[in-house]
């Protein structure tokens, strides 16, 4: 089968727009920004904009709502680095609830927080905000939720333990300005109250100010000796 000179270069210019927009999404290269005020513009869309849930979402919550109801030590809240650990086999002394969400994001956080506070524990650790922030959340809107989430811990008596955020590697290094900043404003905040403690994990985690290349594949999330290093950070004050 033979191809017109035209339909080659079509095909070419195609796969090249395309890469060109995966990049431009990825790495929030020119004209994210410029796409990103437009689509506000023309849309309405705001840093309270949530897009739908995911099923997996939908189905761990749903899960929680049905059969979370127990009376734990220790409640796990986060994402998916929170998620894909067994925190029950990282502490096998304590009764651990994993509300970790695979995706999930500080407004899906506080919209299950019922699923939360009913686990009835006495500690809390939380560690949110990469997911926000690859959607483009300003940081200031990551902490005004993350603030109604440990609120609402603190309502129900639980001691509240912020972790950092932990930072991205290499190639999702454009989202640690973000992070970094919203770890100072989360450290700044434990000083507020007494139930709240603020834990550095990055301190384990990190090198040269990127997640350590050798506790993750991807950059992102944890391999078992990340998990361990995690740990390490905050079995002190899992006693």
């Amino acid at each position: 089968m033979k191809f017109s000179a035209a339909l080659l270069i079509t095909i070419f210019l195609s796969l090249l727009f395309y890469g060109f927009g995966i990049a431009t999404a990825q790495y929030k290269i020119f004209p994210y920004e410029f796409i990103k005020s437009a689509k506000k513009f023309f849309i309405g869309e705001s840093d309270s904009y949530t897009p739908p849930r995911s099923y997996y979402y939908q189905h761990r919550k749903s899960f929680f709502d049905a059969f979370g109801q127990e009376n734990y030590d220790v409640v796990m809240i986060g994402d998916s680095i929170t998620d894909e650990a067994e925190w029950e086999d990282l502490f096998p002394s304590l009764k651990i609830a994993n509300r970790g969400i695979s995706g999930d994001t500080t407004d899906g956080i506080a919209e299950r927080i019922d699923s939360i506070v009913s686990t009835s524990a006495n500690k809390a650790f939380i560690m949110v905000g990469l997911n926000d922030f690859q959607r483009g959340d300003s940081v200031d809107a990551v902490f005004s939720r993350y603030q109604n989430i440990v609120n609402a811990l603190l309502d129900n008596h639980t001691t509240v333990y912020i972790q950092s955020t932990i930072l991205g590697g290499k190639n999702v290094s454009h989202l640690n300005h973000s992070i970094t900043a919203l770890n100072e404003q989360l450290k700044l905040f434990t000083e507020t109250n007494s139930n709240l403690i603020y834990v550095d994990i990055n301190k384990n985690l990190s090198r040269e100010n990127l997640l350590n290349a050798k506790y993750s594949s991807d950059d992102i999330h944890l391999n078992a000796e990340g998990y361990r290093a995690w740990r390490e950070s905050i079995s002190q004050y899992m006693r």
